[in-house]
């Protein structure tokens, strides 16, 4: 319940209000998400919020309303939070991610041991992803093993030594993206100059299967 109350906190206070959409509060069998309208800060990382990061409130009159009013106790300290409640609870670690132009926050149900259910889903999840792995495109592997930053396009074509940058596009970038193995670190903004690339949990999964 404390990472929940702080997962929405958050939404409501940090969400882009010139963004016509609306919070979500999706329910499924073994997990919450809570959806927010626009994206992260550009200087925030996403794989290190529950770090040390700066504050770069949105909305600045109603972070200060909810700090008055005793709701937030210190800027900067939500993600943080949301960790450290799942972990205390025996749930899973949250997810942090941002999907079709909104920061998604997902919260795993906790692990039982006597929960036949959630053993069974997670023992599908595994033979699934295994099975996804094997059959991952050869391009997609290639390039998933020259993956450990983040990295600009012509970066990654030096690394796996083309020149032709359609030919790249077409047999590696985008097959990759399309297929989830690969995502933006802008991905409201695909063509930005700075745009990098970067393996995603289902890449990462696959290149540690390999190793």
């Amino acid at each position: 319940m404390v990472a929940l109350r702080e997962a929405i906190l958050n939404a409501i206070v940090h969400r882009d209000y010139f963004d016509n959409g609306n919070i979500q509060i999706r329910i499924f069998d073994n997990s919450i998400e809570i959806w927010s309208p626009g994206l992260l800060p550009k200087e925030l990382d996403i794989r290190s919020l529950t770090k040390n990061n700066r504050s770069i409130p949105r909305n600045k009159q109603i972070l200060k309303l909810f700090h008055l009013v005793g709701e937030i106790e210190n800027w900067g300290t939500g993600f943080a939070r949301i960790y450290d409640a799942c972990v205390k609870n025996g749930n899973p670690p949250p997810k942090f991610e941002e999907r079709a132009g909104a920061f998604v926050i997902k919260i795993n149900r906790a692990y039982l041991e006597d929960d036949s259910t959630m053993q069974d889903t997670m023992q599908d999840t595994m033979q699934d992803t295994m099975q996804d792995t094997m059959q991952v495109d050869k391009h997609i592997l290639a390039l998933i093993f020259v993956m450990d930053a983040e990295l600009k396009r012509d970066e990654l074509q030096i690394r796996l030594k083309l020149a032709n940058r359609d030919y790249f596009r077409k047999r590696y970038l985008k097959p990759a993206l399309d297929q989830g193995y690969v995502e933006m670190t802008r991905p409201a903004k695909p063509t930005s100059k700075s745009q990098r690339y970067r393996l995603s949990e289902k890449g990462e999964i696959v290149r540690k299967s390999h190793n």
